[in-house]
């Protein structure tokens, strides 16, 4: 008798079904864009698109047919919204965002920075295509960049009859809707990060040289200061005949001289990185970086957040361990703490002097966390309470934190190497000789091996814990290393372009993307014996070994997603935008794994044309194929007689025979 490793069915129809859920995560988090429209206001996350009908007081999230990654503009038409994603491209909502629809014919650069209609042309400016063009709200595009000598566009903003366009070497003007453009030299070539246009007043924010005016449509410039200067300036508003303006990093300031001189309105205001402005009746709106929306009247600058529905909170990693699940946030929010699967959080701050963290790890009875500018902190695990462990290791801004084994291995920013721990953090060595990389980002061990992976020198592999490093790069064709992970017997690279597998603890590569293609790998994860892939476009799951992966992305809102962590039950994913979110293990991996003898066969395995079913009891046996998706595509009562699969794409297929599953890889 055969002794198979057996799958037992928890139901195909759930694997094609099931769907992630979201945690109910803290309110706030990133808001990219904000704008208002009668008596609606929109604030585009990475989220979806969240509308308020009451002044702010709350909100509900819009996502029904919208794809998101980071909305980065929004604007209306008299029946349309339009909504830009710097990774999707546009969408179109006639029914004040309850439903959106994909309108990318002929946009040939879905990375869409900026939206501006005018009465007959919706403008795109993208990040890499120029300046797209639609005479049909959104059902053509097409590129309009005649003149325009840099393609990478920051801003597009018309008052209707001059059309403006920043781009990464300065500022570009057309009087033709966007057929031809004219470069202003009298604005330098510098990274513009908005345009305003307002009849014969052109406002232009550069990045490093400040702000630049002119009154006469184009002609002339005068470049303008306030405070220490106007760079970075991130939008403007117009309200009556006073102009709003956020500055990254110092807020809202107002201008009623058409920008000539600034006024600064910041009184209460809790976050004073500023992405958009909006104005509506009295109030005005902020959307900041890390707390979501802010509310004030317009005529007394008072702000207060105004969040009640809108979460769209960044936290790039996760942990669960001892009966609690801890992420990171983004911003200053530091480490967030669930005792109760993420149905409500509380912050797990104390005695943590930076709240910048940038991982979390951990080893034996403590937690780890690294920060961005003062090293490493380490807590207990049911009273947290941290406390710097930095004795041997700069405090600096740690890059990756990892335990492998029983020993952890930290990274420092900026040319600074690794650093090794045999006790727990309480002292650390310098491990850096043959590591000559200025940032890395994640370590794995691997049968006595141990791996770093960088931004840009690809792997770097150590068989005396890291005393000498060399690269390790055979076969690797993407040097940009997100993540490692490690069974002891396989190793997985994640890159910036699919993923790799190792067979031999990293001195050579193989790529095994199938499925994943091109996408960047920002996490990885073993569930049993299956892999889970999370990237910038979906989590993916394989079944073997990394050779073909499947997405299971279903239900989420966001799918860029950063780390993984499991319960035992629940697998959960951190996202870049949209906060935590849980998947009953059962549901999604849909089979579970065990050792099983069986009284028949499936030969050959791999199959090309046909597999034979060897039954030593010769009785009728009922033998169905599935796809990886649950999707039923053969079914047949047989007995010791061969199937065909010649219709069949290569791939993985499951076969059930009774209750037992086998995988079939077909060629």
């Amino acid at each position: 008798m055969i002794n198979f490793l057996l799958l037992i069915s928890i139901g195909f129809s759930r694997i094609a079904y099931a769907q992630w859920q979201p945690c109910h995560m803290p309110e706030g988090g990133y808001a990219g864009c904000i704008a208002a429209n009668g008596n609606l206001i929109f604030t585009g996350t990475r989220a979806g698109i969240f509308r308020s009908n009451d002044y702010g007081a709350s909100w509900v999230n819009l996502h029904n047919g919208l794809k998101v990654h980071n909305i980065t503009g929004i604007a209306f038409s008299v029946q349309h919204i339009f909504a830009a994603d710097d990774y999707y491209g546009m969408f179109l909502s006639d029914n004040n965002g309850d439903q959106w629809t994909e309108i990318n014919n002929g946009l040939a650069d879905k990375q869409v920075n900026s939206v501006s209609l005018t009465a007959a042309f919706i403008f795109a400016g993208t990040a890499g295509g120029g300046v797209f063009r639609s005479a049909d709200n959104g059902n053509n595009w097409a590129a309009c960049n005649n003149g325009l000598n840099n393609l990478i566009v920051n801003s597009v903003h018309s008052d209707g009859s001059t059309l403006a366009a920043g781009t990464n070497s300065g500022i570009y003007l057309s009087f033709d809707n966007g057929s031809n453009w004219i470069k202003k030299d009298s604005v330098p070539s510098d990274y513009i990060s908005t345009v305003f246009v307002n009849g014969q007043y052109i406002l232009v924010s550069t990045v490093n040289s400040g702000l630049y005016r002119s009154t006469d449509n184009g002609t002339t410039w005068s470049h303008n200061y306030f405070g220490s200067d106007l760079n970075f300036i991130k939008s403007f508003v117009l309200r009556g005949t006073r102009i709003y303006a956020c500055k990254w990093d110092e807020g809202v300031f107002y201008s009623d001289n058409n920008g000539l001189i600034w006024t600064q309105a910041n009184n209460g205001i809790p976050d004073k990185y500023v992405n958009s402005l909006a104005q509506l009746d009295t109030n005005l709106y902020i959307s900041t970086f890390s707390n979501g929306v802010c509310r004030s009247s317009a005529l007394n600058y008072n702000w207060m957040k105004a969040n009640n529905g809108l979460s769209a909170m960044q936290n790039s990693s996760i942990l669960h361990k001892n009966n609690s699940l801890f992420a990171l946030t983004s911003a200053w929010h530091g480490i967030i703490r669930s005792t109760d699967g993420g149905t409500s959080w509380s912050r797990a701050n104390m005695g943590l002097t930076d709240t910048s963290v940038t991982g979390i790890c951990n080893l034996d009875t403590f937690i780890y966390c690294g920060t961005v500018s003062k090293g490493v902190f380490r807590s207990g695990m049911s009273n947290i309470n941290w406390n710097a462990v930095n004795n041997g290791i700069p405090v600096g801004f740690v890059t990756a934190l990892k335990a492998v084994g029983n020993n952890l291995y930290a990274a420092l920013y900026f040319f600074q190497g690794a650093y090794f721990s045999s006790d727990k953090g309480v002292t650390w060595q310098k491990r850096t000789n043959g590591m000559d990389t200025w940032s890395i980002t994640d370590f794995a061990g691997c049968s006595g091996n141990i791996l770093a992976g960088s931004v840009s020198d690809g792997a770097f592999l150590s068989s005396d814990n890291g005393l000498n490093w060399s690269q390790s790069n055979t076969g690797l064709l993407n040097l940009r290393v997100n993540a490692l992970l490690s069974n002891d017997t396989l190793l997985f690279d994640g890159t910036n372009e699919g993923m790799y597998k190792s067979r031999d603890c990293g001195n050579t590569w193989e790529i095994c993307s199938s499925g994943i293609d091109n996408r960047t790998v920002c996490t990885m994860a073993f569930i049993g014996r299956k892999i889970l892939a999370g990237t910038n476009d979906g989590v993916f799951l394989s079944l073997d070994g990394g050779q073909n992966w499947v997405d299971i992305s279903d239900g989420l809102v966001l799918k860029h997603v950063l780390s993984f962590s499991t319960d035992g039950s629940y697998v959960y994913a951190a996202t870049n935008g949209a906060g935590v979110w849980k998947r009953s293990l059962s549901e999604f991996t849909g089979v579970k794994e065990y050792e099983q003898n069986s009284s028949y066969n499936i030969f050959p395995n791999p199959v090309s044309e046909s597999f034979f079913v060897q039954n030593q009891d010769n009785k009728p046996l009922e033998v169905k194929v599935y796809d990886i998706n649950g999707k039923l595509l053969i079914s047949k009562l047989i007995t010791n007689e061969s199937i065909g699969v010649n219709d069949l794409s290569p791939g993985l297929y499951f076969v059930k025979i009774g209750q037992v599953i086998h995988k079939v890889a077909k060629w």
